[in-house]
């Protein structure tokens, strides 16, 4: 008796499933309908993915394809509609790509030849059963975790590093509490960062020893990725739901490493080895940064001198990229340059007058929150989902996100608002040019004049007739 090569196909949802859940039942079953209808089942081919994914990242699915092509001819088993896939879509389209290989397709308990118009119709309707089934699972899950965030619980997903889970006798997550030792390096991080950028970051906190959230230790990608994750805060909105906890970082310490990191990517830093008095603090009228360049002068193919400039990157696109020409000066004198913003910056410092026109303005933020309007929102966003956690028949999860949609954007936008600062009172201009006239009485090297204006976060703008204007920021 001939027999007919056939590829087993198992799926599960997530890596926690791998068990004992699943994943070996999908396979008894396959095995024995191979033995009773005849096939030589060549292998077993296992999926740990989400059925919902689109195709492109599901490298099994790919195997299939390929598999398929290699032996045409060849029968895929599957348990069920929805071990192929969780959407309809999705599934008919697997489907419909393995039978334009030429293989077959076979799922336990469909008698029907899924390449003929019934088969094709029940398979049509299954896979829409499928997509039902998954979007209950994922309403239930979500209503779930709802629930969890009214009770002051952590609705799901790993805290952020420095935290653990703390979990009950039953062993359901609760709140997340700090981890001493990765708490304290939490907040070293944070407060290095007021004064100092990622690279300086990495270096100090190997340096002084500090645990790091990687194998690798202190990376720039890790730094990153802690200082702009506001659940070190102590608070999490999940649908509306204010979840608080024991902060990391203080909510101003927070705020000021913020400022600090915005203002530092706004003035830029030195992109070159050697970097000019002026490079990541000097910008053309158009807006683009101003950056070193070299000019040479030749004569009959020979190079005999060299000049370093500051040159508009945009206009230097326009002669490296032929981008549209742009109608202002594009190039100074490094040398020229440097003496001039120096010499500009060195007289405002030092005069109370001139001083007031360089500090950048702080703007007051509001004083007080609106508690009214914050409560209607608040119980807005909780009206929305009472349908959803009530188990109303045909109110989806999607229905109750579109509802709370427009409140959890006003509410988001006025907790922003109001946990602005208020300004600041006016520096003491007298003061700080007193200080200024003390500091550069004395001589300055290269390397002074540049940690000068990185502290100052100094910008100079450039334009068609000179130098046009100078912001700085007073520590």
């Amino acid at each position: 008796m001939t027999t007919r090569p056939a590829i087993g196909a198992t799926r599960i949802s997530t890596a926690g499933q791998r068990d004992g859940y699943g994943q070996a039942e999908q396979a008894a079953e396959i095995t024995r309908y191979a033995e009773q209808a005849g096939f030589t089942l060549l292998e077993i081919v296992p999926e740990v993915e989400s059925g919902a994914r689109e195709l492109e990242s599901r490298a099994t699915v790919q195997r299939y394809y390929q598999l398929a092509e290699q032996q045409p001819g060849l029968t895929f088993i599957f348990p069920r509609v929805d071990r192929i896939g969780r959407r309809a879509e999705l599934i008919l389209g697997i489907v419909r790509e393995l039978h334009a290989r030429r293989a077959e397709v076979r799922v336990i308990g469909v008698p029907l030849d899924l390449r003929t118009r019934e088969g094709a119709l029940m398979l049509t309707m299954l896979s829409g059963v499928a997509e039902f089934d998954h979007s209950s699972i994922r309403d239930r899950m979500e209503s779930g975790r709802r629930r969890k965030a009214q009770a002051g619980l952590w609705p799901h997903g790993s805290p952020p590093w420095g935290y653990r889970l703390e979990r009950d006798a039953r062993g359901v997550a609760t709140r997340p509490v700090p981890i001493p030792e990765q708490a304290a390096a939490v907040r070293r991080l944070y407060e290095l960062a007021v004064d100092h950028g990622e690279a300086d970051l990495v270096e100090t906190m190997r340096a002084e020893g500090w645990p790091a959230p990687t194998e690798r230790g202190w990376l720039r990608k890790s730094v990153n990725n802690i200082l702009k994750n506001d659940l070190y805060a102590g608070r999490r909105v999940y649908q509306g739901i204010t979840l608080e906890y024991e902060p990391i970082v203080p909510p101003d310490l927070l705020s000021q490493v913020r400022a600090a990191r915005a203002a530092r990517r706004t003035s830029g830093g030195p992109r070159t080895a050697a970097p000019l008095l002026l490079t990541g603090h000097l910008r053309c009228v158009c807006g683009s940064a101003m950056g070193r360049d070299v000019d040479k002068s030749s004569y009959k193919g020979r190079v005999y001198a060299e000049y370093t400039l500051y040159r508009c990157w945009k206009a230097k696109r326009h002669r490296l990229d032929n981008v549209p020409r742009v109608p202002h000066a594009s190039q100074v004198a490094s040398e020229k340059l440097d003496a001039l913003c120096w010499a500009a910056l060195s007289s405002a410092l030092t005069d109370p007058g001139r001083l007031v026109d360089l500090v950048t303005p702080t703007a007051a933020g509001p004083t007080e929150p609106p508690p009214a309007r914050i409560a209607e929102l608040e119980a807005a966003i909780a009206r929305a989902y009472e349908p959803l956690t009530a188990g109303a028949v045909g109110y989806t999860l999607s229905i109750a996100e579109s509802l709370a949609r427009p409140y959890a954007e006003e509410l988001s936008r006025l907790r922003a608002e109001y946990a602005a600062k208020a300004a600041p009172p006016a520096p003491d201009l007298e003061a700080h040019a007193e200080a200024f006239r003390q500091m550069l009485a004395a001589p300055m090297t290269f390397e002074d004049q540049r940690e000068l204006l990185r502290v100052l976060r100094a910008q100079f703008v450039m334009g068609p007739n000179g130098l046009q204007g100078i912001r700085i920021t007073l520590p």
